[in-house]
């Protein structure tokens, strides 16, 4: 269908968004497990296997980088991708590390996005803050995305953020949104104490609430050590709010496809079978065959990135260099 919707989860933060013929990828993780990205203050290691190949995840029109400076958003095989894709989406300040086809978008700020097989939509910076206030410096830049279709109908991806004022000014600008894709996790640091740097569970069902989410898509919760709260914690918060019927868990190389004449109506269902029916405007299917199955690798060859840790701010700073000690 033209106006077809199609949201495939693989790993992390990475989705594969269909707008009819258009794709865009978000934050591409391709690394297998074992892969560790060791910037000093703090470590962050891989636990997921590989999800798929560029190979397998076939043309990607644009991708939307919440930001590059982590790995967990953007790691080595991932940046190998990044010179194979016609456009990238970032923040700024990512642009200018990437270079080459890589456009930093301001807060507000839209552009349009065109697919080589047709289809077009406008894609909007939105304002994303990756952990407390008084933290950007040691967190660096991020971004999220607001995608609009041809028909109108808004897709908001989340980047890796914490409810502040931005979170608050996105709900009052878009809702209702149709679909929500945000990152959870509650990624705390050993060396920040109680600080958070990612959606908790039940912070994500109250920004759910104040977008006007017709269906959520929780992503950034699984396959990596810093993660507090994995899937199981996740679920169990969404199924207790009155957002559960809404909420859409998709397991690796899983596709939730959302047709434009029943628009994200009814309680969605896992399908078993390998041929998708549809459910009440949500279709889900398998792969014939998973990622898995199809013999990528999944060995432990470690890989390490020495990152760059931004210029810190004194608190916090002062704890990450008490907890690297």
């Amino acid at each position: 269908m033209s106006n077809e919707i199609r949201v495939t989860y693989f790993d992390t933060a990475m989705v594969l968004i269909e707008v009819g013929a258009l794709r865009l990828l978000t934050d591409p993780v391709l690394d297998p497990a074992g892969s560790a990205f060791d910037y000093g203050l703090y470590r962050l290691e891989k636990t997921s296997p590989v999800s798929v190949t560029p190979e397998q995840l076939g043309r990607i029109d644009a991708v939307l980088l919440s930001h590059e400076q982590h790995g967990d958003n953007l790691d080595m095989a991932g940046r190998e991708l990044l010179s194979n894709v016609p456009r990238v989406l970032t923040t700024p300040a990512g642009a200018s590390v990437l270079g080459g086809v890589a456009e930093g978008l301001s807060d507000w700020q839209s552009v349009t996005v065109e697919g080589a097989e047709g289809g077009a939509v406008r894609v909007t910076g939105v304002p994303a803050q990756h952990g407390p206030d008084g933290t950007q410096e040691v967190t660096g830049s991020v971004i999220g995305f607001v995608i609009t279709a041809g028909d109108g109908r808004k897709i908001y991806v989340s980047g890796d953020t914490v409810p502040f004022s931005g979170t608050d000014e996105i709900a009052a600008r878009y809702a209702p949104v149709d679909l929500a894709i945000l990152h959870l996790g509650r990624v705390q640091l050993a060396a920040t104490g109680d600080a958070t740097f990612s959606l908790s569970a039940d912070e994500a069902v109250r920004y759910a609430l104040s977008l006007g989410a017709r269906k959520v898509v929780p992503i950034h919760f699984e396959g990596w050590a810093h993660f507090t709260e994995g899937r199981e914690q996740a679920e169990r918060a969404f199924a207790a709010s009155e957002i559960a019927g809404r909420t859409l868990w998709l397991r690796s190389g899983e596709t939730a496809v959302i047709d434009d004449d029943e628009t994200f109506s009814g309680r969605p269902r896992r399908s078993r079978c390998p041929v998708p029916r549809p459910v009440a405007g949500v279709r889900r299917r398998r792969r014939a065959r998973s990622v898995l199955e199809a013999g990528l690798p999944v060995g432990a060859a470690r890989r390490s990135h020495q990152g760059r840790a931004p210029a810190p701010l004194p608190r916090i700073a002062r704890g990450l260099r008490e907890g690297a000690k």
